[in-house]
C-alpha cells in the first residue's frame, strides 16, 4: 500500500518532473506507467448522480468539458486560460522562465479557486468538477489562492502517471542515488535542536541520542509553528513569533487499506474521487463520514502471487 505517492503529473517526456528527475541521475531508474488517457480520473457525485471523467491534454479537457457543459464555453475558457497562465509564473513549472527575486510567485491575497470560480459560473455541477482536485492539496476551494492550486492540478491536467513500485521505489532509487553520491542518511534518530557557534550561526544538528551531527546548514521539513520551540528566542522578532504560534494545520484524513483477490478494473489506471453532492468538496472534513468526500485509488500489484490493493482517503477533521 502507498501511503502518499499514489500518481503524480508533470511526468510525461520533457514535463517538470522529468526533466527534474534526469537532472538528479533517477529517471533511468523509474519506470513509469501512464494513467488512461481517456480517464486518469473519474468523478462521480451522489446528489445528483453524475460522472465525469477527466482525460489526459488540457484540449482534450477543454473538449471534455465543453460536451457535458455546453452552455458553459466562457467560464471553461475562462478557467483554463486563467490557471494555464498561473502555470507560467511558477518557475518549477515554467523550467525555462527566470528564478522571480521573490521566491514566493503567488500572494496568499490573491483570489482564492473559489472566488474564481463563483465570478465565472453559477453552474454548481461545473464547480464541483473544477474544484474536486483540492483533495490533492488538502486545502478547501474557499482558502487555496488560486495560483497555488494551478500549480497542484495543471500537471495532472496535462498527464498522469504512475511508477512502479510506487513511493517505496521512488525513495529507495533517491537512496541509492543519494549513496553514489556519497551522503549519509539518518533514519530512526529524532532531532531534538541545533547547536549554534559564538556567531549565531548553525554548527550542526542534535539529535535524541546525545550525538550531534555538524553541519552548516538546514533544510527543516516541519510545520512552521514548531519552529518555535527549534530556534532560539533571538532567532525570530516577536511579532513572527506570535503569528508562527497561530497557524492552523490542514485536516487530517482516514485512510481504508484493503486487498481483494480480483483487481477492480476501474482502478488499474485511474482513480474514483466520490463526492456526496455537487456543492464544493469539504476538504475539512466531516464526522460524519457518509458527507465526505473520498479518494480511491489502486494499490500497485508487483504480480499475480499478490493480492490487488485498494486505498481509499476520506478527510477528516484535526
Amino acid at each position: 500500500f502507498d501511503t502518499g505517492f499514489h500518481y503524480a503529473g508533470g511526468l510525461e517526456d520533457k514535463g517538470p518532473l522529468d526533466v527534474i528527475l534526469k537532472y538528479l541521475g533517477l529517471s533511468e531508474s523509474l519506470e513509469k506507467v501512464p494513467f488512461d488517457p481517456d480517464g486518469f480520473d473519474i468523478l462521480r457525485i451522489r446528489e445528483p448522480s453524475f460522472e465525469f471523467s477527466f482525460p489526459s491534454g488540457l484540449e482534450a479537457l477543454r473538449q471534455r468539458l465543453l460536451g457535458d457543459f455546453p452552455g458553459e464555453k466562457g467560464a471553461i475558457d475562462g478557467y483554463l486560460s486563467i490557471i494555464t497562465r498561473a502555470c507560467r509564473r511558477l518557475p518549477y513549472m515554467d523550467l525555462e522562465s527566470e528564478m522571480p527575486e521573490n521566491l514566493l510567485p503567488f500572494s496568499v491575497h490573491e483570489p482564492t479557486l473559489q472566488q474564481v470560480l463563483d465570478g465565472l459560473t453559477s453552474n454548481t455541477l461545473l464547480k464541483c468538477v473544477l474544484s474536486a482536485h483540492c483533495l490533492l492539496h488538502g486545502v478547501s476551494p474557499c482558502e487555496v489562492p488560486i495560483t497555488n492550486h494551478a500549480g497542484v492540478v495543471v500537471p495532472y491536467y496535462r498527464s498522469s502517471h504512475a511508477i512502479v513500485g510506487g513511493g517505496a521505489s521512488l525513495a529507495r532509487f533517491f537512496e541509492e542515488r543519494l549513496g553514489d553520491l556519497g551522503t549519509d542518511i539518518y533514519c530512526g534518530r529524532g532531532a531534538t535542536g541545533l547547536a549554534w557557534a559564538g556567531d549565531r550561526s548553525i554548527s550542526g544538528v542534535c539529535l535524541e541520542n546525545g550525538e550531534t551531527i555538524p553541519c552548516g546548514g538546514v533544510v527543516c521539513t516541519v510545520h512552521p509553528s514548531y519552529l518555535v520551540d527549534i530556534l532560539p528566542e533571538w532567532a525570530f522578532r516577536p511579532a513572527l513569533r506570535d503569528h508562527l504560534k497561530t497557524l492552523e494545520d490542514t485536516s487530517s484524513a482516514i485512510s481504508l487499506f484493503g486487498t481483494c483477490k480480483k483487481p477492480a478494473e476501474t482502478l488499474s489506471r485511474s482513480n474514483i474521487f466520490h463526492m456526496p453532492s455537487a456543492l464544493y468538496p469539504a476538504v475539512a472534513g466531516n464526522t460524519n463520514i457518509e458527507q465526505n468526500p473520498l479518494f480511491i485509488s489502486g494499490g500497485p500489484r508487483r504480480n499475480d502471487k499478490y493480492e490487488a490493493g485498494v486505498i481509499v482517503i476520506s478527510p477528516y477533521p484535526n
